[in-house]
């Protein structure tokens, strides 16, 4: 009777180290590519959290003129003009509040915030890989009340992006 041999035509079986190296290496990869495409589509996301956050603020900004239309007070509309969007609604998740004399810098990333001193709505993004902001420094991304005049009403309320900056080649408006 033969016996089990672990060796057949003079070779062993099992990985060498070599092998296990190389097997590490390319599930190293993968997790790696995994990771990059994950984070990616976080930042994605965020990005259409702060587009969602923006077209809400809009519809509370029509809201609120055409509750100013319907009750008569048409003279309160030019009061929105640099207004802060927060009071309108709700405030979004991360919504700290109005300050005077802060930089973007100086606040957390993922949040929002009023800059009292220029009337702007801010957000400061937490992640920012694919941001291209039009100036230098850590990106903020930044939105105002403004409306055109015509023979003294206002015309063209809408909350537009202040500056130009663009997130995964699109621009943030």
């Amino acid at each position: 009777m033969r016996r089990a041999n672990t060796q057949a035509f003079g070779r062993q079986f099992g990985i060498t180290a070599l092998e296990l190296a190389l097997a590490i290496g390319v599930i190293a990869s993968f997790a790696a590519f995994l990771l990059i495409g994950l984070l990616r589509a976080e930042e994605m996301g965020e990005r259409t959290a702060v587009q969602m956050t923006i077209m809400n603020f809009r519809s509370a900004l029509r809201l609120r003129m055409a509750h100013y239309i319907i009750s008569g007070q048409e003279a309160e509309i030019p009061k929105l003009v640099g207004a802060n969007p927060a009071g309108w609604m709700q405030p979004p998740p991360g919504y700290l509040g109005e300050f005077k004399g802060v930089k973007a810098s100086d606040m957390k990333q993922g949040t929002w915030y009023f800059d009292g001193d220029r009337r702007e709505l801010v957000y400061s993004p937490r992640l920012d890989s694919a941001l291209d902001p039009s100036s230098g420094g850590r990106p903020a991304l930044r939105w105002r009340v403004q409306g055109g005049t015509s023979t003294g009403m206002v015309r063209g309320i809408n909350l537009v992006a202040t500056e130009q900056v663009s997130w995964f080649g699109a621009p943030m408006r």
